[in-house]
């Protein structure tokens, strides 16, 4: 069979690539969700979901009592002897087949804030990483964890090149002044200045480097 691609005048053509691509599903994928669904059919009998109904929340926290365990390092899970990602497909291939079929019981709690509130974390996040770009830790996982520090040595921060400049917190506490830490009443001084986002209002927050306590803060609710 030629590698070479030749476009041809079929018309099935046309109808096929109108209709669901069911050939970009990885196989991988099909042959772990048919194991799944294997154990499912000797345990439970096949499609029983189909009669019988499903509760949205007792598939929801499968998923993620799956999703949570293979996250956290346990590839496969005991009960059954699969993998936990496996399994996992398994769950939201049983809720969205009893979605379409009507045989989804809807017991998700009442509707949340959560488009809005996810928002909300991406404003906090950036501001988050602007509060602590002077810092630079280790970032661990499985696979360096070992390559790290293994004792805690204290906070690590980056050159000031590498951060930038800071910004002027205006004229009480203009760039380069000091101020007494309040753990300790060692010199400190200043590092940036930013807002951050409460649930009461927008905070202006003045950050300082101790010797001693790293960084610390005062902020001020506008």
């Amino acid at each position: 069979m030629s590698s070479e691609w030749k476009p041809t005048n079929n018309p099935k053509d046309a109808l096929g690539t109108a209709k669901a691509p069911l050939h970009l599903i990885p196989a991988p994928a099909l042959a772990a969700m048919s194991m799944a669904f294997l154990e499912g059919r000797e345990k439970y009998g096949q499609y029983n979901w189909r009669v019988t109904g499903v509760r949205a929340s007792i598939y929801h926290a499968a998923l993620l009592r799956h999703m949570l365990a293979w996250f956290d390092g346990e590839y496969v899970d005991p009960d059954s002897g699969l993998p936990h990602l496996w399994k996992a497909i398994a769950c939201l291939a049983i809720l969205i087949d009893a979605d379409a079929l009507g045989a989804l019981e809807d017991d998700r709690p009442p509707q949340a804030p959560t488009a809005e509130l996810m928002q909300r974390t991406k404003e906090l996040g950036e501001s988050i990483r602007k509060r602590l770009q002077c810092y630079d830790p280790y970032q661990y996982t499985e696979k360096n964890r070992h390559d790290g520090p293994q004792e805690d040595t204290g906070p690590k921060f980056r050159d000031q090149a590498e951060v930038g400049e800071v910004e002027s917190v205006g004229p009480s506490t203009p760039a380069g002044d000091t101020v007494l830490c309040p753990h300790c009443f060692r010199t400190s001084s200043y590092v940036h200045s930013f807002s951050r986002i409460t649930s009461g209002g927008t905070e202006s927050v003045r950050e300082f480097r101790c010797p001693e306590h790293g960084i610390w803060e005062v902020s001020v609710t506008d």
